[in-house]
């Protein structure tokens, strides 16, 4: 693993090989752990913890915010922006605790503490540290996913309030400036694309890593 810097932002990176980049991270931990390598896994733990929430928890925050700001900006009134948020709160929560608001700020909490007992049951048998490990994974993909659903809740209804036609703006006050940033130097007007090709693939990659993507999602 190693660390690089690009143009915009300080990016993570596994390897640039593509064989290693077949291996999904999660089975890096669990390798480390079934052979009782105790600093591989704390590195590899570190390194998926990143490629989680790391990578996704602040840019579903600012999504979020962004899209309420949106609907804000369009009209909507506080009280009824609050009656919006509390209504998927409890929406996005319905598969895993139904009839009860979505704290997302709780649920970062314990995905924190779950990573801390995580790194203690190192020490204990390998299958108790794996169970462990499996639950953050499940925990990680829960607040994911209420995350996507809560962006996608707030498109809805700006679909509903002002027509598909302010999709395209909802989105371009969303994305457009996180788009540019991340992925402005693949730009084939400013940079060659051989030289990109290789990075952007790479970044790809490892950003649907950090969504869970794959045949066991």
């Amino acid at each position: 693993m190693s660390s690089s810097k690009s143009t915009a932002e300080a990016r993570r990176s596994r390897s640039a090989t593509w064989q290693e980049q077949l291996v999904p991270t999660v089975h890096q931990v669990r390798r480390a752990i079934e052979s009782d390598n105790r600093s591989e896994a704390l590195e590899w733990i570190d390194f998926i913890d990143w490629e989680w929430a790391g990578s996704n928890y602040g840019f579903y925050t600012k999504w979020h915010e962004e899209g309420e700001a949106f609907l804000l900006a369009r009209g909507i009134l506080e009280d009824d922006l609050a009656g919006i948020r509390d209504d998927l709160q409890l929406l996005v929560n319905t598969g895993w605790n139904d009839g009860t608001p979505y704290d997302r700020v709780a649920e970062l909490a314990r995905y924190k503490m779950y990573k801390a007992r995580l790194l203690r049951h190192l020490n204990a048998p390998a299958e108790v540290a794996l169970a462990t490990f499996m639950e953050w994974k499940e925990l990680w993909r829960s607040i994911h996913d209420r995350d996507v659903d809560y962006a996608s809740g707030i498109m809805n209804i700006a679909l509903i309030r002002f027509g598909e036609d302010r999709l395209e703006d909802l989105l371009r006050m969303s994305i457009t400036p996180r788009f540019d940033a991340r992925y402005g130097r693949y730009d084939i007007s400013k940079v060659e694309w051989a030289d990109a090709f290789n990075d952007l693939v790479h970044t790809s990659i490892e950003t649907q890593r950090g969504h869970l993507v794959g045949p066991e999602r």
